[in-house]
C-alpha cells in the first residue's frame, strides 16, 4: 500500500470521530444510508466491518429550534440547541476502522420536570416544579476495529463514550452529571458464502443529580421522587424521602451494569441476530442504597435484501424488578451506621418492543416504510396492600421517500402512532391502611400525552456544492388529534457540512 493512501485513509477515519451521538439533529444523512449497505451493521458484531468495502466520512454542523405545546412535562416549552459531528469508516489494507466525536449544546426556557438527564432510562426519578432556563451539554466518542486474523477469521472491538451535563437555573438549583460506557469484543468466522460470529457487550450507566436552593423564599421548592407510573413522594426538596439531600450521600446518585452476548450469522443477502442480556443496577450510595433493581433481556434482528429492496425486522423484550430497601440509623461505639433488614418490591414491568421496516434504494430514488408495535405492563406495590397495574399498548406507522435530482436531494416524512392504556387497582386484603400517594393530575397529563393520537410531517432539502460540501434544512411538526388546546409541535434544523 502506498504511503500516501495510508495517510488520506486515517486522517478520513480521524474526522469522522465527530459526530454520531444521542439525537443530535441530523435526519437520514448520507452517511447512515452508507452505513446500511452492509446488512451485519444492524447488529453488535464489529468484527463484521471488515465485510464492507467502503470507505466513507462526514463532519457537519447544524442549528435546530424547537417548540410547542405537544411535549412530555418534562419537555421544554421551548428549546434551541447547536451540534458538531464527524464520523468515519475506513478501510485500510491490515483493519478497518470506525469512529465519531459529536458535542451538542442546548438551551431550553420555562422548564421543569425530571431532573435526570435520560427521563425514563432509571425505575427512580426525582422531580422538580420550578419552572426556569435548562442548559445541557452532551459529548460523544465512539470508536471500533475490526482486523483478519486469517482469510477466515476477524476480531473486533467497540468502545462507546458518552456524557451529558445538565444545568438548572433557578430557585431550585441542579445539576446533572451522566456518563455511559460500553464496550464490546468480538468475533468472527467467513466462510464459502455465510458468515457466523459472537460478540459480548459491557455496558456501565451513571447518574448524579446535586441540588441547592438559591435565596432566602419563606417556602422551599416542592420535589417529587417517581418510585413507578407516578406513585411516590413529594414534599419538600430537602426531605428525607426525596433523597435529594441526605446525610452522607452525594445528590442522588444511581447506576446501572448490563451484560451481553450475542450470536450472529449472515449470508450476502440474509442476517440474523439473537441477544440476551442481564442488567442490575442501584439508587444510593455507600450504607446508604435505598433502591435495587435487576432484570433479563433478549432481542432478535433479521435483514434480507433483494436487489434494490431489503427488509428489517427487529423485536426487543426487556423485564426489571425493582425494590426498597428497609434501612435504620444505629448508633454503635458511638458510630452511626446505617443497616439494612431486608426490601419490598415496589415495582415491575415488562417491555416487548417490535417492528417492521422496508427500504427500497435506487439510483434518483429512495424510499421506506416503518411499522412499531410495542407493549409494556408494569405493576406497582408502593404499600401494602395495594397494588395498582398499567398496560400501554403503543402503535406508530411511518413513510419516507428521497429523491436525488443532480446537486439537490429532497425529501418527505409522514408518521403517526397512538397508544391505548389500560389501568387496574385492587387491594389484596381489607386492613385499614391509608392509599399511597399518586401525583393524580401528572399522572393523567402523561397518559394523555403517550396515548393521544398524532400525525407527523417532515420535509427536508439538502444541496451539495463544490462536489462535497452541502447545506441542509430540515422542517418537521407533529400535530395531536384531540381537542386540547396547543397541541402541535415544530422543528427546525439548518445543517452544513462535508462528505468524504
Amino acid at each position: 500500500m502506498k504511503a500516501k493512501n495510508s495517510l488520506c485513509a486515517i486522517s478520513r477515519a480521524a474526522a469522522v470521530a465527530i459526530l454520531f451521538a444521542l439525537g443530535l439533529p441530523v435526519a437520514a444523512q448520507k452517511y447512515e444510508r452508507l452505513q446500511k449497505h452492509n446488512l451485519w451493521n444492524q447488529g453488535s458484531n464489529v468484527a463484521a466491518l471488515r465485510l464492507d468495502s467502503l470507505s466513507f466520512s462526514e463532519a457537519a454542523l447544524s442549528a435546530e429550534v424547537e417548540g410547542g405545546g405537544l411535549r412530555s412535562f418534562s419537555a421544554a416549552p421551548l428549546q434551541a440547541g447547536g451540534s458538531l459531528i464527524a464520523r468515519s469508516t475506513s478501510r485500510l489494507d491490515a483493519f478497518t476502522l470506525r469512529g465519531s466525536f459529536g458535542f451538542r449544546d442546548t438551551e431550553s426556557w420555562n422548564q421543569c420536570g425530571s431532573m435526570s438527564a435520560a427521563p425514563g432510562f432509571f425505575p427512580i426519578d426525582a422531580m422538580e416544579f420550578t419552572e426556569g432556563r435548562k442548559s445541557t451539554q452532551n459529548y460523544i466518542v465512539q470508536g471500533a476495529i475490526s482486523v483478519p486474523l486469517s482469510e477466515r477469521w476477524y476480531i473486533g472491538a467497540g468502545l462507546d463514550f458518552s456524557a451529558i451535563n445538565a444545568s438548572k437555573r433557578k430557585d431550585l438549583r441542579y445539576t446533572t452529571y451522566r456518563l455511559d460506557l460500553e464496550f464490546s469484543p468480538s468475533l468472527l468466522y467467513r466462510g464459502e458464502g455465510f458468515a457466523i460470529g459472537a460478540s459480548l457487550g459491557y455496558a456501565r450507566n451513571s447518574e448524579t443529580v446535586n441540588a441547592e436552593q438559591i435565596g432566602t423564599a419563606q417556602t422551599a421548592p416542592m420535589a417529587f421522587l417517581n418510585e413507578g407510573i407516578h406513585f411516590g413522594n413529594y414534599q419538600v426538596w430537602t426531605g428525607s424521602a426525596t433523597h435529594l439531600s441526605e446525610a452522607g450521600v452525594s445528590g442522588l446518585p444511581q447506576m446501572r451494569n448490563a451484560y451481553k452476548a450475542a450470536l450472529q450469522f449472515g449470508t450476502e443477502d440474509f442476517f440474523a441476530e439473537l441477544c440476551g442480556g442481564w442488567s442490575e443496577g442501584r439508587s444510593g450510595e455507600r450504607q446508604s442504597i435505598w433502591y435495587r433493581f435487576k432484570g433479563p433481556e433478549a432481542g432478535l434482528n433479521l435483514a434480507y435484501r433483494h436487489g434494490s429492496h431489503t427488509f428489517r425486522a427487529s423485536g426487543k423484550w426487556s423485564s426489571l424488578i425493582n425494590r426498597e430497601s428497609v434501612l435504620d440509623k444505629v448508633t454503635e461505639g458511638g458510630i452511626s451506621l446505617v443497616k439494612e433488614y431486608g426490601s419490598n418490591k415496589i415495582l415491575e414491568y415488562s417491555i416487548l418492543e417490535s417492528s417492521l421496516c422496508y427500504e427500497y434504494v435506487g439510483r434518483v430514488l429512495e424510499a421506506g416504510a416503518l411499522l412499531r408495535l410495542s407493549d409494556r405492563r408494569d405493576l406497582a406495590t408502593p404499600r401494602y396492600p395495594y397494588a395498582y397495574g398499567r398496560e400501554s399498548l403503543g402503535f406508530g406507522a411511518g413513510l419516507y421517500v428521497l429523491a436525488k435530482l443532480g446537486s439537490f436531494e429532497l425529501g418527505a416524512t409522514l408518521d403517526g402512532g397512538a397508544a391505548s392504556i389500560t389501568e387496574t387497582a385492587f387491594r389484596s386484603v381489607q386492613v385499614n391502611v391509608s392509599e399511597p400517594f399518586r401525583m393524580d393530575d401528572l399522572h393523567e397529563y402523561e397518559n394523555w400525552y403517550e396515548s393521544v393520537p398524532r400525525l407527523g410531517l417532515g420535509l427536508n432539502a439538502a444541496y451539495y456544492f463544490f462536489k462535497k460540501m452541502y447545506l441542509r434544512l430540515d422542517f418537521g411538526g407533529v400535530k395531536a388529534l384531540s381537542d386540547r388546546v396547543d397541541t402541535l409541535r415544530g422543528k427546525a434544523t439548518v445543517e452544513i457540512g462535508l462528505t468524504f
